[in-house]
């Protein structure tokens, strides 16, 4: 009866421990709004991430493209989402103009999320 009862007790703690259905909290908070919005695409291959960077002075962060786009581009925001640029792909400034000029020359401080899926 006592083993039953610890298995019981193991196998409640472990199924209530489940984190499959909550966000992870990303900071800032506005990029769960861009992660949603990605995890209802389809898988992208690569998979996709968002990163941040040190970038004139300021934290900024790429959100890399969707794969099935023909002409990916990725997005760099400001800490409220505001996006900034585009590099790369057929819309994407390529670092070009101002609104990313020099990006090559941004500081990546960390992959802050990446696609589970």
């Amino acid at each position: 009866m006592k083993l039953f009862a610890l298995i019981l007790t193991v196998t409640t703690l472990i199924a209530c421990s489940s984190n499959d259905d909550k966000e992870v909290p990303v900071e800032p908070r506005c990029l769960q709004d861009i992660i949603n919005s990605i995890l209802e695409e389809e898988v992208s291959n690569p998979k996709r991430t968002i990163s941040s960077y040190n970038y004139n002075e300021q934290t900024v962060y790429s959100v890399s493209p969707n794969s099935y786009v023909t002409e990916p581009a990725t997005i760099i925001v400001d800490s409220s989402c505001n996006t900034i640029c585009l590099i790369g792909g057929f819309a994407g400034d390529n670092g070009e103009t101002d609104g990313c000029e020099n990006f090559e020359n941004a500081e990546l401080i960390e992959i802050i999320w990446s696609d589970p899926r």
